[in-house]
């Protein structure tokens, strides 16, 4: 009997352990697709793609309108199971954020992905 008590003392302590937010796994997912798609070919980092992300301001609307653009690279780790939009979709839920792309200002994709983790960066360390 008095195991039996001891392990449900046990077991409610361990559950009350407070564990990482939900959305700074995604920000950590986030990252780790960033640093694999530092790797991508040339003629992919270099692709031209809209001006979405204004990494002095990073607000969530920011994060909504790179899954929007990024979702449309036609490329495995943009789309799909692995791919970094389904991250920041996952993110994005957070916040409920509605957004519009209407940019004509393009720039290469490396950038955009660089800030991007900018943006992460400033995210994770609120």
């Amino acid at each position: 009997m008095k195991i039996l008590f001891v392990f449900s003392v046990a077991l409610v302590f361990v559950s009350g352990l407070p564990t990482k937010p939900e959305r700074m796994r995604h920000l950590e997912d986030i990252v780790k697709i960033l640093t694999r798609l530092e790797e991508l070919p040339a003629k992919i980092r270099h692709t031209l793609t809209a001006d979405v992300i204004d990494s002095h301001k990073c607000e969530a609307k920011d994060f909504c309108k790179a899954e929007k653009v990024l979702s449309k690279i036609d490329h495995e780790e943009f789309r799909g199971e692995r791919g970094i939009g389904r991250f920041l979709n996952a993110y994005n839920k957070n916040f409920n954020t509605k957004c519009i792309v209407d940019t004509r200002n393009e720039l290469e994709l490396k950038v955009l992905l660089q800030r991007l983790r900018i943006c992460v960066q400033k995210h994770y360390s609120q």
